[in-house]
């Protein structure tokens, strides 16, 4: 059975937390969604707003491009998230 790390960090750096296992690919796909979703809010609440719209690409992608069992990767404003099968 293949589980999944999934997590996120600024390209080109270790995350700054500790990748989460999850053993379904959705649920890590749930996870990083969360993820992005805090970082929206996030960056609302710090007067940002103007860097939400040209990443929503991110979200999008990750409700129509996730493949069980393959790598994912989507850039949201400074940071990489990702899922990766183990």
């Amino acid at each position: 059975m293949t589980n999944y790390i999934a997590g996120w960090n600024v390209p080109g750096y270790l995350p700054e937390v500790e990748p989460a296992t999850f053993s379904t690919h959705s649920e890590a796909l749930d996870y990083i969604k969360d993820e992005i979703k805090q970082h929206i809010d996030l960056l609302i609440d710090s007067g940002q707003r103007e860097q939400i719209a040209p990443n929503l690409k991110a979200l999008y992608c990750l409700e129509n491009c996730p493949k069980e069992g393959k790598p994912v990767a989507v850039f949201f404003a400074d940071y990489v998230y990702w899922i990766q099968p183990q």
